[in-house]
């Protein structure tokens, strides 16, 4: 059958076993750090009184976009890593770093404490994108990646949206410290995952090539890229999509919890399911939090069929 005329349900179907676990694993890795990252501006400058750490807005920032700029600048060099040394044990290590750290993370109160353990959550991070898109890009081919990777985005935001739902319960049940915890539960449960249900897929391996000099080549490669200007116009577009949508963590939980006024949503929902209400709302008011899920909340609905629909189109 033509891959063109494969019903909806017929491209699911062709997805391998190697997908759906990696794509189970990224919800997963998801759910651990939205659930931490989406409430973690709200937790760096909270009152010590509520169980916060009372930094000032410009350690906040500082924490939160010294660290993840580089963590994503990180997987560059860890993606070589992983070639080299297979993806499983990168995740491994990947997992065992995000356990001891997220836990941490919950631990530790002063600034630079916070920074090194923070960064140190990052290293794991990076150690476990590229392995991510990387099992999505080998256990998919022409016929179906671009469903493939529409689905393994939506898993990525259906994590993105339970673990701040979760951990908007949590902290307000139990305090802050338990989302911590959360994260490592959440990862533990990953790692077991990855030993007893992950095979590793096949990849191209250079075995007299050094780690260094893998290393030189990527970023040799990445410099003939960037000089196809449709790409480079391309990534600045990205750059700017990426500056803007990264407020949703850095500063709007922040705003909304500082300027807006949401009583009055607050109230019409409680009057509306006052179950609902109890769960959204603290002091009369809308938690940040749920104003910023509901991004993740409409690509978990959207994501799919958008990306089934853009398969019939002719790519840019």
């Amino acid at each position: 059958m033509s891959t063109d005329k494969r019903t909806f349900i017929q491209t699911l179907g062709s997805f391998k076993k190697t997908f759906w676990v990696g794509s189970f694993m990224e919800l997963m890795e998801r759910w651990a750090w939205y659930g931490v990252f989406t409430l973690f501006a709200l937790y760096l400058v909270g009152s010590t009184d509520d169980g916060g750490l009372g930094f000032d807005h410009i350690q906040k920032g500082n924490i939160m976009s010294d660290i993840t700029g580089l963590l994503y600048l990180l997987p560059i060099f860890t993606g070589v890593i992983a070639d080299k040394i297979g993806y499983k044990l990168s995740l491994v290590i990947a997992y065992v770093i995000l356990i001891v750290g997220y836990y941490m993370m919950g631990t530790v109160d002063t600034y630079w404490s916070m920074y090194f353990v923070f960064l140190f959550v990052a290293i794991g991070a990076a150690m476990f994108k590229p392995v991510a898109s990387a099992i999505i890009t080998k256990s998919t081919d022409k016929s179906n990646g671009t469903l493939g990777f529409g689905i393994f985005y939506m898993m990525v935001n259906i994590g993105g949206f339970i673990g701040p739902a979760s951990s908007s319960y949590l902290r307000s049940t139990y305090g802050w410290k338990l989302i911590f915890i959360q994260a490592a539960v959440v990862i533990g449960i990953n790692l077991l995952i990855l030993i007893f249900f992950f095979k590793e897929p096949y990849r191209e391996k250079v075995e007299k090539e050094s780690i260094g000099d893998a290393i030189v080549n990527s970023l040799k490669k990445i410099w003939e890229a960037v000089k196809d200007v449709r790409l480079t116009v391309l990534l600045i577009l990205m750059v700017g999509f990426w500056t803007m949508f990264n407020q949703l963590f850095y500063t709007l939980p922040n705003f909304i919890e500082d300027w807006v006024d949401s009583s009055a949503l607050s109230t019409s929902i409680s009057n509306f399911w006052p179950g609902l209400g109890n769960l959204l709302s603290e002091n009369g008011q809308i938690k940040p939090e749920w104003f910023t899920n509901i991004d993740a909340l409409m690509i978990v609905f959207l994501q799919i069929f958008v990306s089934y629909f853009v398969t019939k189109m002719r790519h840019v």
